[in-house]
């Protein structure tokens, strides 16, 4: 009995262990960069030769098994920020042509937007 429950636990371990797992990631160590992420837990290794053969040193690269919260905040770091703050420096840069246009014609808010609405007919 002992030794079945002994193979028991063996066996049910992995699985306990990758129950959370979402993937796997591969991370450039340097700059703490995303190269790559794949949604399973196969074995690590294909994500690192990847890097390599796409240019990384292969001592500034780390492959590893993540679990959802922690791809959920690598993703937000490196994909959905960048992206947002991206947008908003648009924004910025499209507000101060847009007052630099206004300061240069002498014109109002009014004005403005009376320009933008007779140019967008």
């Amino acid at each position: 009995m002992k030794i079945f429950l002994s193979c028991l636990i063996i066996l049910i371990m992995p699985t306990i262990a990758f129950a959370d797992i979402n993937g796997r990631v591969c991370i450039e160590k340097s700059t703490k960069k995303l190269i790559e992420y794949q949604s399973d837990n196969a074995p690590l290794g294909t994500l690192t030769q990847n890097a390599i053969n796409a240019g990384y040193d292969k001592k500034d690269v780390e492959e590893k098994y993540v679990t959802t919260k922690e791809w959920e905040k690598i993703k937000y770091d490196n994909i959905i920020k960048p992206i947002q703050e991206q947008k908003q420096q648009k924004e910025i840069e499209k507000q101060a042509k847009k007052e630099i246009i206004k300061t240069k014609l002498n014109f109002n808010e009014d004005d403005f937007k009376n320009l933008k609405e007779a140019l967008s007919d």
